[in-house]
């Protein structure tokens, strides 16, 4: 049985409604990722995810790759 676990990060370095299109297209194709959003005004993201599938270390290196830098909140 999957174990859901939902963590809204902070996210640092977004510019416009592209950049965070962009971290929640990436973070929607990870692997174990259930659901996920990103939003620019706010600055924030929230991610559902198995844990048994990735951690919230996989999930912040994914959004490090792309160049911005995230911390749960």
């Amino acid at each position: 049985m999957a174990q859901v676990k939902k963590v809204t990060l902070n996210i640092q370095g977004m510019h416009c409604n592209s950049c965070a299109s962009g971290i929640q297209m990436v973070l929607q194709s990870t692997d174990g990722v259930l659901n996920a959003s990103a939003n620019y005004d706010a600055k924030k993201g929230e991610v559902e995810f198995d844990e048994e599938r990735t951690n919230i270390d996989a999930i912040l290196k994914a959004i490090e790759q792309l160049g911005y830098k995230a911390m749960p909140q």
